[in-house]
């Protein structure tokens, strides 16, 4: 269980790369096409990408898992309307609907084919959707030191997505993927912002075998600037059904 919930109160000040990605998928947002839209944004967390995307649409429901979430969101960006819901049983979606955005939301999805074969279902023929989320070899470096067991999620290629957007009916009209290399303090810097946005399951690693793990990516992952580096890989895509 992820604790986005419990980190509410402090996901903005740690949610830098986060905020990286709503600024670049943001870049996608065309009001010549959605300025008449009812639109969905899931993940919408504290409205970091809801601020972005609300100017573009004529509709914006935001759509949160996480109660305190929407809480903060509700503050941040009120020109949205906000609910409590979850986004794999397609909340929220009826014929009303002909845009879904995210941001920094997919990387979580369960089954992808599934999951967006669903949506498709829910929504009208000629809904677009725009996604932008994390895709492998994100934290490569931190996952060969903890051992993808310890990882909280399965991580998918950007190939691998792109084919679960065809497999599931929708049609790709962009697709872009991007490498970033993401400079840190330290690695405790690094651990404190995944745990910041509540990106972490309950921790089964032990206080020593942590100490350790923060010592060894200290070591290896030098950036020439300073500090320690952690590589992230930015996927977006706009798809039409």
């Amino acid at each position: 269980m992820m604790r986005f919930d419990e980190r509410a109160h402090c996901y903005a000040q740690h949610a830098h790369v986060q905020r990286d990605m709503a600024d670049w998928l943001a870049e996608w947002l065309d009001p010549s096409v959605s300025s008449h839209c009812h639109a969905l944004e899931y993940g919408a967390g504290e409205g970091m990408f809801t601020r972005r995307a609300a100017p573009n649409f004529n509709h914006l429901t935001a759509v949160d898992v996480a109660p305190r979430m929407v809480e903060q969101g509700r503050q941040a960006a009120p020109e949205a309307e906000w609910q409590v819901g979850d986004a794999w049983t397609g909340f929220g979606m009826d014929a009303s609907v002909d845009y879904v955005v995210s941001s920094s939301m997919m990387q979580w999805c369960p089954d992808p084919v599934e999951i967006l074969r669903l949506w498709r279902s829910k929504l009208p023929k000629g809904a677009r959707m725009l996604h932008g989320f994390y895709v492998e070899p994100t934290l490569k470096e931190l996952r060969a030191l903890q051992g993808e067991v310890a990882a909280p999620l399965t991580w998918f290629s950007a190939d691998h997505w792109r084919a679960a957007f065809e497999d599931a009916g929708w049609q790709v009209e962009r697709f872009e993927a991007e490498d970033r290399c993401i400079v840190y303090k330290n690695a405790l810097d690094l651990m404190r912002s995944l745990h910041g946005v509540g990106a972490v399951r309950q921790s089964q690693m032990g206080s020593a075998s942590l100490r350790r793990l923060i010592r060894e990516y200290d070591r290896r992952h030098v950036a020439v600037c300073g500090g320690v580096y952690a590589n992230w890989s930015f996927c977006r895509v706009q798809a039409i059904s």
